[in-house]
């Protein structure tokens, strides 16, 4: 398949267009029906994938992936169509790529060591209206984007921040709550994340420690925020806070290497 279905690419949230393509496609005797029915039956029981879903998607999933075959990988199918995809390091994307419709379903991407005019190109096109979840974009392309663009729809985000971390506190990001920091980040740094407006509509938020004396600081200071759970990395491992609950779950190791003294918390050993 070298396009997606144009209802589909025009209403790529709309699960009935989905539903009425896949019988469609059933009575036709075409794969793709009859995987499309199977994902989009999961979405209501929460089962996991059947083998005859993953069968299809073994036989069949390049085809589907149409003109992406050679620019992506870590590929994961969603409701019947391409949901997640991580750009390749090399990928030069042909001239007027970014207009392809198979991007259209693309909810989450991974764009990582790309260069900005790559990410430029893709995340600026319309046929990205889908997206939601978006990691490894830089500073410098995420500013031009909403430059062109104005506020995102982006829900969660993951970036290379520390040294740019006050453009990326005035990026228009209206619907942002989930947001992973890759550099490690002074307690400064995040208090003056949780300060921000940004910081302020955020629910979840992941940081490495630049400081690991800093830990304490770093809890105390998301138990005050608006924060439901708050993931830091340092020596030792990952720890979890959930903050409504004041539950901080933690490795041994950590807890082994970083004194935990913060009243009223509940600490667990994973």
């Amino acid at each position: 398949m070298t396009t997606l279905y144009p209802a589909v690419v025009q209403r790529p949230d709309d699960l009935q267009v989905r539903h009425v393509l896949a019988d469609l496609l059933l009575e036709q005797g075409d794969p793709l029906g009859e995987f499309i029915a199977l994902q989009l039956g999961r979405t209501v029981s929460g089962e996991r994938a059947s083998a005859r879903e993953k069968a299809l998607l073994a036989e069949h999933g390049e085809a589907w992936l149409g003109r992406l075959v050679g620019l992506v990988h870590q590929v994961r199918f969603e409701r019947g169509f391409v949901h997640h995809v991580q750009l390749l390091r090399a990928t030069e994307l042909p001239s007027g790529a970014e207009r392809w419709s198979e991007w259209a379903t693309v909810v989450s991407i991974d764009l990582r060591n790309l260069p900005e005019a790559v990410e430029v190109r893709l995340l600026g096109s319309p046929m990205f209206r889908s997206a939601r979840v978006v990691s490894g974009v830089s500073m410098s392309a995420l500013t031009a984007v909403t430059r062109a663009l104005g506020p995102l729809p982006w829900r969660e985000l993951a970036v290379h921040a520390e040294l740019s971390l006050a453009a990326l506190l005035r990026s228009p990001l209206p619907a942002l709550t989930a947001l992973r920091v890759f550099d490690a980040v002074s307690l400064p740094r995040f208090e003056e994340v949780l300060r921000s407006s940004l910081g302020r509509q955020l629910t979840r938020l992941e940081v490495k420690l630049s400081a690991p004396g800093e830990v304490n600081g770093v809890l105390s200071a998301a138990l005050s925020s608006s924060l439901h759970t708050l993931k830091v990395t340092s020596t030792g491992g990952e720890l979890t806070l959930e903050v409504a609950d004041g539950t901080l779950r933690a490795p041994k190791l950590f807890l082994a290497r970083h004194r935990i003294d913060l009243p009223g918390v509940s600490l667990v050993e994973t």
